[in-house]
């Protein structure tokens, strides 16, 4: 039983990831694709299939069952001494999809999706400014009590150049 389980449950990965990839290829165009490069930002409304989301919500809600998840630090670099500072964000519980196998037992699609190169080839495909090499993941959960992010960029030493 434990068997037909995972083989039912490997089916559900790969028919989301699937979506996945024909969703990034519908909502990925080119206008969208110039305004995140003039805007640094593209919001793309109902870019993921709802099933894909369910999926997606209740791996983050068990990996949050089983404490996988993680306080959510930024590391502040001081840019003459070279010092990091790290900030605890209050309210934000993650995990990192590139580098841990237990985040990859409890949540397959997460670590899939964030392996999934469909967005990679769409940017660059719709334009030639973007040549995109690597990407990492990482899934985030807010726990209330006004957590929030404000607008940002992230940037990880593993993935940027």
């Amino acid at each position: 039983a434990v068997a037909g389980t995972r083989g039912l449950a490997l089916l559900q990965v790969e028919h989301a990831t699937e979506a996945w990839s024909a969703a990034m290829e519908r909502v990925i165009t080119r206008d969208r694709t110039r305004s995140l490069l003039e805007n640094g930002f593209v919001v793309v409304p109902h870019a993921v299939p709802r099933e894909v989301c369910q999926m997606l919500r209740g791996e983050i809600d068990e990996l949050n069952r089983r404490g996988a998840l993680g306080r959510n630090e930024t590391h502040l670099v001081d840019a003459k001494s070279g010092e990091t500072t790290t900030v605890a964000k209050r309210g934000i519980l993650e995990a990192d999809l590139h580098d841990h196998a237990r985040v990859a037992q409890i949540a397959p699609l997460s670590v899939r999706l964030s392996q999934h190169t469909a967005l990679l080839t769409m940017l660059s495909v719709q334009s030639s400014r973007i040549t995109l090499q690597r990407q990492t993941g990482k899934v985030q959960l807010n726990t209330g009590d006004g957590a929030c992010f404000p607008l940002h960029r992230d940037s990880a030493g593993a993935v940027d150049d």
